[in-house]
């Protein structure tokens, strides 16, 4: 799995759960790599469609994860425990979200997808804070995060920041 080039990225906070758990998403490059890849991920699972796929459902595998309702296929790992019969819990790679997926909609991830560009989610916490988002609205970027959080902005995109990566955490 590539690395995430040491300095300064745009970048955009998701998947609020609380101060202690939350990712930032890169967005670079404005998000056109990402849109590519998951053209490509699109590809990779309508090819794969009748490959056995018991081996994929092993925990910490990374996954190719479709779903049929939207048409899009995300980068994935599958997380333990999972109910292998009914659905597989997975968190991807670009967008830090937990989600679940029935088996048939998993096949194994190529290198080459896998590798073509490091995981655009980062999981992040606010280090000496509450857990939960009113301990800590004094700071501006929790307000924004909570009213996010909250729909209360609907026209809102989401909250954006510069993250510097040092060498030493740039490892994914």
């Amino acid at each position: 799995m590539n690395t995430i080039p040491t300095g300064w990225h745009l970048c955009a906070c998701t998947n609020f759960k609380s101060p202690r758990s939350f990712h930032v998403q890169l967005r670079d490059d404005g998000g056109s790599g990402l849109r590519m890849l998951t053209k490509d991920l699109i590809k990779h699972h309508r090819s794969m469609q009748n490959v056995e796929i018991q081996p994929v459902l092993q925990p910490g595998r990374l996954v190719c994860a479709f779903q049929p309702d939207t048409g899009l296929a995300y980068r994935a790992r599958v997380l333990p425990p999972n109910n292998y019969l009914s659905s597989v819990s997975v968190e991807t790679l670009d967008f830090g979200e937990q989600l679940k997926f029935s088996a048939a909609d998993l096949t194994p991830l190529p290198d080459e997808l896998a590798d073509r560009m490091p995981p655009q989610a980062v999981h992040c916490r606010l280090a000496g804070l509450g857990n939960s988002w009113p301990e800590v609205a004094s700071s501006s970027l929790a307000e924004r995060m909570l009213e996010l959080e909250s729909g209360a902005d609907e026209e809102a995109d989401d909250v954006k920041l510069w993250v510097e990566f040092p060498a030493a955490t740039a490892e994914t």
